[in-house]
């Protein structure tokens, strides 16, 4: 999970557009992690490296939220410009 979110963020941020993301499952992930958290809490209370790799997918899920709402009336871009 992990893995795939970091170059998901820099993708939406380079594209400033979260292009065909649905934010029913966006918002169900990252609520998914939260709860991803207190469970993790319930059940492993003295394992920190448990909950800190809850707490980091969560944070990233939670990046990924906020992104699809701040570039919420973006319209995605026609043509990407080459380099030169």
């Amino acid at each position: 999970t992990m893995l795939s979110r970091l170059p998901q963020i820099w993708s939406i941020w380079r594209r400033r557009h979260t292009g065909q993301l649905s934010f029913l499952t966006v918002f169900a992930t990252a609520a998914g992690s939260m709860a991803r958290i207190y469970t993790s809490y319930q059940e492993v209370k003295g394992d920190s490296m448990v909950l800190l790799g809850s707490m980091l997918a969560a944070l990233l899920n939670l990046t990924i939220l906020c992104q699809m709402l701040y570039y919420w009336n973006n319209a995605p871009s026609s043509a990407v410009t080459p380099r030169r």
